[in-house]
């Protein structure tokens, strides 16, 4: 874990927790590839969840068109 990402320079600000991504590449490297994965994971939960949404509003449509179907409705 990290507190506080920086750049060249600031070197002042810093607690000995900073990271100064040009002096780290391979840690820049582990930060880009987890936040590519977080970034999909959240594509797929809002895929998911919108998904979801749309199915629960099918289903509920239909139910209704149903009901009204058996009631000589439609």
């Amino acid at each position: 874990m990290f507190w506080q990402l920086m750049v060249e320079g600031m070197s002042s600000y810093g607690d000995g927790y900073e990271i100064v991504l040009s002096q780290n590449p391979s840690t820049a490297s582990i930060i880009s590839a987890q936040s590519h994965k977080l970034a999909e994971l959240t594509h797929m939960f809002t895929r998911m969840y919108e998904y979801e949404k749309w199915r629960h509003v099918h289903e509920h449509s239909r139910a209704k068109w149903h009901m009204g179907s058996i009631r000589g409705l439609d």
